[in-house]
């Protein structure tokens, strides 16, 4: 596995090189300084049981409009990191100086994969550990804790989804910019959508919120960001960002959305090789 940790290596040292990589160091932050700048402005902050939680934006609550969390950015760390991935190397030509060595394009691909996976592994952890600080110093509490883990995997592996998204994109256009924004519409199209699809379809305003969250949760990508949530909400039975579908709702949808989660990111990384593979280099 020699060949694994030398492309590890060599991305991460890629990856430290890019303004992106600062900028998700300073989100890892994020709940330090929502609580200094709430505390600052002498604004209130609802102390309660499972506060880390809520800086981490695991759980949602009356402040959810004015609270910015790292897994705000769920998505859109995703896409830009994603983008990057294959096609800025191929846009600057150094892809050729990688292929020319003693490595299969289908290494390449796993060991760029990999750093990534484990850069966002990295910013979930340290977000929640900073959540933790947080919410400490905050005076609020640590409660169901023990889920942290599981947070952190669906979170990954959501954000991992997006990321290979802009990467199938970047992979066949071989520019960087046009696959971040082409995988930005892309996310966004499918919610308009959805939004469009449920006005038509359903003339009870109250029934509204259960038939968005129903088609999203069967829409891959966004159902990817929606498991997080959906993850948290029905293992702790805190009140999250979609706490209005119900709890029957979300039991009846929950195992098509985690398949079809696992296998949108599994189908995104057999697109990404396959994409990359056709460049001649």
């Amino acid at each position: 596995m020699t060949w694994l940790k030398a492309l590890v290596d060599y991305e991460f040292a890629r990856l430290r090189r890019k303004k992106s990589f600062y900028i998700l160091v300073l989100l890892t932050l994020l709940p330090i300084v929502m609580v200094g700048v709430a505390k600052a402005m002498g604004a209130g902050i609802e102390y309660q049981d499972d506060l880390w939680a809520f800086l981490l934006g695991a759980k949602v609550n009356i402040y959810a409009g004015v609270l910015i969390t790292p897994l705000s950015f769920l998505w859109i760390i995703g896409v830009l990191f994603g983008g990057d991935l294959l096609a800025s190397e191929v846009e600057d030509g150094s892809i050729g100086l990688l292929a020319s060595k003693p490595v299969s394009r289908l290494q390449i691909v796993v060991g760029k994969v990999v750093a990534l996976l484990a850069l966002f592994v990295v910013y979930y952890a340290a977000s929640t550990a900073f959540s933790i600080v947080a919410a400490r110093a905050a005076g609020g509490g640590l409660d169901n804790l023990e889920y942290a883990p599981l947070i952190l995997l669906v979170a990954v592996v959501s954000t991992l989804g997006f990321a290979m998204l802009a990467a199938c994109i970047g992979a066949y256009l071989g520019k960087t910019m046009p696959a971040i924004l082409l995988s930005i519409a892309v996310y966004i199209s499918t919610g308009i959508l959805i939004s469009v699809a449920s006005f038509m379809s359903v003339k009870d305003p109250e029934a509204m919120v259960n038939y968005i969250a129903k088609a999203s949760m069967l829409v891959p990508l966004t159902s990817l960001e929606s498991w997080t949530y959906f993850t948290y909400a029905r293992l702790t039975g805190s009140a999250t960002l979609f706490a209005d579908i119900g709890a029957e709702l979300l039991d009846k949808y929950y195992p098509y959305t985690t398949l079809e989660s696992l296998a949108t990111v599994a189908v995104l990384l057999l697109a990404a090789y396959k994409a990359y593979s056709s460049k001649d280099f």
